[in-house]
């Protein structure tokens, strides 16, 4: 299976890239979606997660306090790693799971912290999508309803933008219309059917 990273830095329009490759009936997997089904109440990741931040962390029906938990990791690094090298070795094996079922001619695989969780060896292309730093600032603002300064620790606890596009093969400019974006999708869209079909 020919499997594409699609990555890019918070509120640069992932899930919106996503979205339009679904509609072509690609499928997606969202590491994001991943991730979430591992803390759900009651599992044994949960328990971990709780014992490790406390109680306050977890929300009264038991589930995660993401935003609380985003907001902790962000201001403690050393937090974020400690959270990352214990689920992240089992999001890439459901990922390579649902990779090798997915039923279409290739996949996308949504991944926000690629570069911050290399290697991976069931991806063979990187898509970004980037944004200038200014408007992913106001994105997040407006999306999260938080400080400019939390916003720009979000944006610098990830990999660069310069980072990212160095490994790009390919790149989205996701700050034009609607009708852009779609329009570069649908390219790319035919580009990957034939390197899926070569891949073969």
């Amino acid at each position: 299976m020919f499997v594409v990273a699609l990555t890019g830095g918070v509120a640069a329009g992932k899930s919106t890239v996503a979205e339009h490759f679904a509609k072509l009936g690609i499928v997606i997997i969202d590491t994001d979606e991943l991730a979430k089904a591992l803390v759900q109440p009651g599992t044994a990741m949960m328990d971990d997660v709780a014992e490790h931040f406390g109680d306050e962390f977890k929300k009264p029906d038991g589930s995660l306090n993401r935003p609380k938990v985003r907001e902790h990791i962000f201001s403690h690094p050393e937090e974020r790693t400690w959270l990352e090298n214990l689920m992240h070795p089992y999001i890439r094996r459901n990922m390579k799971k649902e990779a090798e079922q997915a039923g279409s001619p290739y996949v996308i695989a949504q991944i926000p912290l690629l570069l911050e969780t290399q290697p991976n060896d069931i991806l063979d292309h990187v898509l970004v999508v980037d944004v200038p730093e200014k408007e992913q600032i106001r994105r997040v603002q407006k999306r999260d309803d938080i400080s400019a300064k939390l916003a720009k620790q979000m944006l610098e606890a990830q990999a660069s933008r310069e980072d990212r596009l160095a490994i790009a093969n390919d790149v989205i400019v996701n700050d034009g219309r609607p009708e852009d974006l779609s329009i570069r999708v649908l390219e790319l869209h035919k580009k990957y059917l034939k390197m899926a079909e070569d891949y073969a």
